[in-house]
């Protein structure tokens, strides 16, 4: 294997280097591959274009910056504007056959992370022959300003699109690598994930890849997956200079003019904490229904209704949860009192923006209570809010941000009439190499969000240390990759000593008795009813009783 290699692709050629995976395999590493052009001064916030060719060949083996974001570890802007772009791993550059390809989109609530994230490290999976591909979105208010007026051309979404541009970028190029178009697995974690699910209701997304690996996350989370339409994009704007006279039209002039970084920053305060914690919007420029239509639209209406006439209802797809996805919101509120200061009353346990939403957006507060009294008994029974109630707290947290989106996703394909398999698991295992653990020295009563990543990827920080050989945590890392690697190539999930097999199909909602289920523990893994089912119908009685659909 040389040392180098050069690459051919549409814009120019490549060269990449010869890497070794921490398990001591060798490969080929591509970073940082342009696939769109710096999208600055008047391409800011609108779609993506192309990039200008290049003749001579690019040093791509070097990871360049992030799109800018705040880094959620140290608070401060990070990353630059120009970074729309692909990173390929690949074991071989001339196999006898075309390789299957995965292609990886990051999480970071479309807020921060990039593709060539040290916590995504592709080590584990390069032991399989696959193709790993990585990629950059546009994040925060670069990547999801939405302005209702169409002169202005901004409906939003800019970063999902960018997630369009590269895949098909892929389509056209990755068979100089090794790699089959027709063999591609999407594939993604927590914001990742939803942006999977995005893709597969969206006809932007069709004939993009052919299997799908959401992992915690779809876009049926209307928590922090769609935008609310309040000021958000105002709030920003005076924050940033702008008098407040004027229009969308004025808006734009001042966040055209303004630096990215001042941006980002601004962004990063908008939402108050009761915003956060009583109405449940997590991030304030994420995913939303675009306010009109064009040849560019990429989620024209509320993605329930997309998901029932996806064309993704015809490909296989594994969707994944973890057994305390709320843990989410410990780590951003433990350690203070204050925590406690906005779970005051039931009524804050309500989803109430979904409620409002529809046809019920002057829902009458009396309803708000009986479904918050309802929530209270289902998690907290007769005990009150406090710290020695967190777990009961963290579990209708991951009901109310990860799992009911999940369910509802599995729902939706399960009573389609696509052809596509649908399989499921629940990772609940805790070991050393859990995030409480391993970031926080802390042991939470279930396994947290992300927890599972950790397991398929090699995060490649100073504090880790690669799982002996023959441990627990190698154990469960080498079955959780066998799992993904099974699905990726040949569209099994396999998990030794289980018959995982998918879901079966139900003619309607009402139809579907019980979810089964990969339930992954730290000692045994079993086919099991999806432990969280019964809370998460308790869901579904509550959209029921407003007339939201569930599926």
């Amino acid at each position: 294997m040389e040392k180098f290699a050069i690459v051919g692709t549409e814009y120019g050629p490549v060269i990449g280097a010869k890497e070794s995976t921490v398990l001591g395999r060798n490969y080929y590493s591509f970073k940082s591959i342009p696939y769109m052009k710096a999208p600055v001064g008047n391409l800011r916030f609108r779609d993506a274009q192309p990039p200008e060719k290049w003749e001579d060949a690019l040093k791509t083996y070097e990871t360049r910056p992030s799109y800018f974001s705040v880094n959620p570890m140290t608070r401060k802007v990070e990353g630059q504007e120009d970074a729309g772009i692909v990173s390929i791993h690949t074991p071989y550059l001339n196999p006898s056959k075309p390789l299957p390809v995965a292609v990886f989109i990051h999480g970071g609530g479309f807020q921060y992370a990039h593709g060539e994230s040290d916590i995504f490290g592709s080590d584990y999976l390069l032991q399989k022959d696959i193709i790993f591909v990585s990629i950059n979105y546009r994040v925060g208010p670069l990547g999801f300003l939405s302005l209702k007026d169409p002169s202005l051309n901004i409906p939003g979404n800019a970063g999902l699109k960018d997630q369009v541009f590269a895949l098909k970028w892929v389509q056209r190029n990755i068979m100089n690598f090794g790699g089959d178009p027709n063999n591609v697995t999407l594939f993604g974690v927590s914001a990742g994930a939803v942006s999977v699910h995005f893709l597969m209701i969206s006809e932007k997304g069709k004939g993009l890849f052919n299997r799908a690996i959401p992992l915690s996350g779809t876009s049926f989370i209307k928590s922090w997956v769609l935008a609310p339409r309040k000021d958000i994009t105002e709030r920003l704007a005076k924050s940033l200079g702008w008098d407040g006279n004027g229009g969308e039209k004025e808006i734009l002039e001042v966040l055209e003019n303004a630096d990215a970084s001042a941006i980002v920053e601004a962004e990063s305060k908008i939402l108050t904490k009761e915003e956060i914690m009583t109405e449940h919007i997590l991030f304030p420029f994420v995913p939303v229904v675009e306010p009109y239509v064009n040849e560019n639209t990429f989620v024209p209406e509320d993605p329930i209704l997309m998901g029932r006439k996806a064309w993704s209802n015809d490909i296989d797809c594994l969707l994944g949860g973890t057994s305390l996805e709320g843990s989410l919101m410990f780590f951003g509120f433990s350690g203070s009192d204050k925590f406690w200061e906005y779970i005051t009353t039931p009524e804050t346990l309500v989803p109430k923006w979904e409620l409002k939403t529809n046809s019920t957006r002057h829902l009458h507060t009396f309803r708000f209570k009986q479904f918050g009294d309802k929530l209270k008994r289902l998690y907290f029974g007769d005990k009150n809010f406090s710290e020695e109630t967190k777990n009961e707290y963290l579990r209708h947290a991951g009901d109310l941000h990860f799992w009911h989106g999940i369910y509802r996703a599995v729902i939706s394909r399960v009573v389609s009439k696509g052809t596509g398999k649908t399989f499921l698991y629940r990772f609940d295992a805790q070991t050393s190499l859990n995030m409480s653990q391993l970031f926080f020295q802390t042991k939470l009563d279930g396994a947290g969000h992300g927890d599972d990543s950790l397991y398929l990827f090699y995060p490649n920080v100073p504090f880790f240390k690669t799982p002996e050989i023959g441990s627990k945590e190698f154990m469960l890392s080498k079955q959780m990759i066998s799992l993904v690697t099974s699905f990726i190539i040949n569209g099994t999930p396999e998990w030794d000593g289980c018959d995982f097999k998918c879901i079966e199909k139900a003619s309607n909602i009402n139809s579907v008795k019980d979810l089964q289920c990969l339930n992954i523990g730290t000692d045994s893994t079993e086919i099991t009813s999806l432990p969280e089912q019964d809370r998460l119908k308790v869901w579904d009685e509550m959209l029921n009783d407003v007339k939201i659909p569930v599926v």
